[in-house]
């Protein structure tokens, strides 16, 4: 087994340009001025869109997601996506995780996810066995919230509206390592890989 030094906790996702998480900062904002039920907001600069949670992996695994992210990016066209509305799961009546959802070319990402997940597992790579739904986590409801505040959250979520349906183009996807502190996860970017129609010449 290996020791803790030698896993590292990491994920794949597409990282957000600052004018999107400029955005949902203020929509952050906005909803805990409406509603004060008890959560652990998502830092506005560490909100992302979360492709395959790896959990903790060996570093010499990193090699493989590497190459798993490099082939699961020929062919694949940079992703048009947009801001699109609120919601929670597991439902509106009892939330635990409150985030927003996207629009646009849901199709191709959801294509690239389903594409990279088949690689990372046929570099043996353990995953998650869950229905990927694309969304971006605003906040985190606390052991502490009761129904009431809960529900009323819901209610808040489902009738508020976007006031902007921003959109942005993903042309890449990141290796991301966490490390779990008491202020919350802290991000390192490890790797990057250009979504592309072809493949690279020096990997030719």
């Amino acid at each position: 087994m290996p020791s803790n030094v030698d896993l590292v906790r990491a994920f794949i996702a597409i990282e957000l340009p600052i004018s999107i998480r400029s955005e949902l900062a203020v929509l952050q904002t906005n909803l805990q001025l409406k509603c004060r039920c008890p959560a652990k907001w998502v830092a506005s600069d560490s909100i992302h869109l979360t492709l395959s949670f790896l959990g903790e992996i060996p570093y010499k695994s990193l090699e493989k997601v590497k190459q798993a992210m490099s082939q699961a990016a020929i062919g694949q066209m940079p992703l048009h996506l947009a801001l699109y509305k609120l919601g929670a799961f597991p439902e509106m009546e009892s939330p635990r995780i409150v985030w927003v959802g996207l629009s646009g070319g849901l199709s191709d990402l959801k294509s690239l996810q389903s594409n990279l997940a088949q690689l990372l597992r046929r570099y043996g790579l353990t995953l998650e066995e869950r229905e990927f739904c694309p969304h971006l986590t605003l906040a985190r409801i606390r052991d502490e919230a009761n129904p009431h505040e809960k529900r009323q959250l819901g209610q808040t979520l489902d009738s508020a509206e976007l006031t902007q349906h921003s959109s942005f183009c993903a042309q890449f996807i990141s290796l991301i390592q966490s490390h779990l502190t008491p202020r919350g996860p802290l991000y390192n970017t490890l790797f990057r890989e250009e979504l592309r129609t072809t493949a690279n010449i020096m990997n030719a």
